[in-house]
């Protein structure tokens, strides 16, 4: 009798252990969708852990962006993440049960789910859907947005931009230009351009008074292609975009922007030109000004510049805050877009790039993109304060 207990209690252990083991579905990744990018070294079903690498791009450039779909996950379990390869996150990655509002994962390489399914990526994605879908509700929220297509790719797609200014006479109005991504793996930028646009269109009292002062352009990404088929960019052959303002450019969104901007330039109507990327999580927390022979500068150009920043460095409240750190391109890039500014440009013109962290600050409460959103918006403050003068 005891034996036949025990031979029935081992039996109910091995169906409760294969119960167990049918919960567990078979995890499986897709990246195939816009921005997706992974190529899986393995799936191990036991440990829940995935293996894989940023894809590596045909032409070349940075093997870091990645961005993918888990099935298969039984609510509550843990995923375990194993990047090979490129470059792997030192801080934390972000991740999203519904693909579309996204957390801080609680470890680089670990996240507790508490769905059947679930995104990942290096950080909350921005794709070409995201920058039109800004720049038409811009156009909808006020008569002062007007979206419009700045060209269309290399590869027929287009790059969509926002122009912003109070209906009227506006001839006469100065101009301010931004763009972002031109390093296709450098979110954060999207995202701070993102945030520029909303706030433009607010109903801020400073906003409404840059509208009624300015032309305000604003480009959230200009390399389009490699952003759509999730790849890096930086540094691809014959070179990435923000290597490429050169007189004869490679790239279709750069050619756009300078024959958009020369005429401007011809009348004296820019004053502010800035070029938004951003670092990998292991370059700090506290935004960057970069900018060609600053030490060199003539008084008028130091002058502009350094009035802009003190501006930016009060308007920063935080998350995200300017210290003055200003950094000089390296003569090896010479042809960034802010070394074609400065060249292009008289003395009175502001013109760089801004460095802007994608690691959130250790006090920071809040969610990726949520610090970049209110960047945007104070930066925008900032540039109101810059062109209304002392």
């Amino acid at each position: 009798m005891l034996r036949s207990s025990s031979v029935l209690a081992g039996l109910l252990l091995f169906a409760h252990q294969l119960a167990l083991g049918q919960e567990k579905a078979t995890l499986a990744v897709d990246a195939k969708f816009e921005g997706g990018a992974a190529q899986v070294v393995d799936i191990d079903q036991l440990k829940r852990m995935i293996a894989f690498r940023p894809p590596v791009p045909a032409n070349g450039g940075w093997q870091t962006w990645w961005y993918f779909k888990v099935d298969g996950i039984t609510p509550g379990e843990t995923i375990k993440l194993k990047v090979a390869g490129g470059q792997a996150p030192s801080d934390r990655p972000a991740f999203s049960v519904d693909g579309k509002t996204w957390k801080f994962m609680d470890a680089k390489d670990a996240q507790k789910i508490d769905a059947k399914q679930a995104w990942f990526a290096w950080y909350a994605p921005y794709v070409t859907a995201q920058a039109e879908a800004v720049c038409d509700w811009a156009e909808k929220q006020s008569p002062a947005a007007k979206k419009f297509e700045l060209c269309r790719s290399e590869e027929n797609r287009p790059v969509w931009a926002v122009k912003v200014t109070e209906p009227g006479d506006s001839s006469k109005r100065p101009i301010i230009w931004i763009h972002a991504r031109q390093h296709a793996w450098e979110v954060g930028s999207s995202w701070t351009a993102d945030g520029i646009i909303r706030w433009l269109v607010s109903d801020d009292p400073a906003a409404q008074s840059l509208r009624q002062r300015a032309i305000v352009y604003v480009v959230p990404i200009m390399d389009v292609d490699n952003v759509f088929k999730g790849l890096g960019g930086k540094e691809q052959r014959p070179h990435d975009h923000n290597r490429d303002w050169s007189a004869k450019p490679v790239w279709k969104s750069v050619q756009a922007s300078q024959d958009l901007l020369q005429p401007l330039i011809d009348d004296r109507r820019l004053k502010v030109f800035l070029d938004l990327h951003n670092p990998g999580y292991d370059a700090g927390r506290d935004l960057e000004f970069w900018c060609t022979g600053y030490k060199a500068f003539v008084p008028e150009r130091k002058q502009k510049s350094d009035a802009f920043l003190k501006i930016v460095r009060g308007e920063l409240g935080g998350p995200i805050v300017f210290r003055g750190v200003i950094n000089e391109s390296t003569p090896a890039n010479a042809f960034t877009s802010g070394r074609w500014a400065l060249a292009k440009t008289q003395a009175d013109v502001v013109a760089g790039c801004f460095e802007i962290p994608v690691a959130a600050p250790k006090t920071f409460q809040g969610q990726p993109p949520d610090h970049q959103l209110i960047l945007g918006r104070e930066l925008g403050r900032a540039l109101n304060l810059y062109l209304a003068g002392p």
